[in-house]
């Protein structure tokens, strides 16, 4: 009886390659998985029943840990797995996974969370040993706070797709909000609402998330639109509810953008700022965002 070896001789391919058309993965291009195939009929091969049996149950036992398994790491894990429950207020990376998860399982792929505390930064020749061991072969790297170094000490042979823009090294493939879009949107919204003195405050740490794009295109605007007042942006230790204010008093402004949607909070909780319109940049921040008065 032929086996699965004097099928790889006569194709001229690996046992490897051979066991992979047979059990119908996909791995393998479709003319070569067809020379495959007609060779095993030409050779009358028939699967041996034992061997069959003992990979089915192998199969699920391992099935949860390895095959198509795509990783997810990531911080904030204990926060935002404990909202995945709650779709009105998940955590905004909770539906990062879940909308990648979706999007997967229609692939055939199953999406696991390896993320190993709240900062998401794990050991990374730990990690990379625990991927490579158990077969993963793509990885998808949720936000993570700027700088953050690479979670693997190697990449060869996976492949990366990173959330956001806090990763700058490796070069990889990224998904990620439009900063400069959401910034004109912002403007265009508030403009057709009526406002004109609509004025950008952010902490510049913020700001550095979007490579600083929120800001260009903040100014952008405003060499078309003089009657724009100016940005501030500030360092984390002068990004506070006094300087919002006076900021607000000095530019007689009536709409207020910003990336953090605490500053929404600010203005709701100020007599002098509260009835006005305010828009935030990131709709899944942390702290919520927040329409005052009219605004948007």
């Amino acid at each position: 009886m032929a086996s699965q070896r004097d099928i790889a001789e006569r194709a001229g391919v690996s046992v490897m390659t051979v066991s992979r058309v047979l059990r119908g993965e996909r791995y393998v291009r479709p003319a070569l998985a067809e020379a495959v195939r007609k060779v095993a009929a030409e050779l009358n091969y028939r699967p041996n029943p034992l061997v069959q049996s003992l990979m089915v149950s192998r199969g699920r036992r391992t099935s949860a840990a390895t095959g198509l398994v795509v990783a997810w790491i990531g911080r904030g894990g204990p926060v935002w797995r404990k909202s995945i429950k709650k779709p009105a207020g998940a955590h905004p990376f909770a539906r990062y996974f879940e909308g990648a998860k979706k999007e997967l399982d229609k692939r055939g792929f199953r999406l696991h969370d390896f993320s190993q505390d709240e900062s998401g930064v794990p050991d990374p020749r730990r990690m990379e040993r625990i991927l490579r061991a158990r077969g993963v072969p793509g990885v998808l790297l949720g936000p993570a706070e700027r700088g953050t170094v690479m979670p693997l000490q190697s990449v060869d042979g996976l492949t990366l797709v990173q959330v956001g823009r806090s990763r700058q090294h490796p070069l990889i493939d990224r998904v990620a909000a439009d900063p400069i879009y959401a910034m004109q949107l912002c403007l265009r919204k508030l403009a057709e609402a009526g406002y004109s003195r609509i004025g950008y405050f952010d902490a510049l740490d913020h700001n550095l998330r979007s490579e600083r794009r929120w800001e260009a295109a903040f100014l952008l605007e405003r060499e078309g639109c003089p009657a724009l007042p100016p940005c501030l942006i500030r360092r984390e230790r002068e990004f506070h509810k006094t300087a919002l204010r006076q900021y607000a008093t000095a530019q007689r402004l009536d709409a207020l953008i910003s990336g953090r949607g605490i500053v929404g909070k600010w203005m709701l909780g100020d007599p002098i700022l509260r009835n006005k319109a305010f828009a935030c940049l990131n709709l899944h921040e942390e702290d919520g965002g927040y329409g005052c008065g009219n605004g948007v």
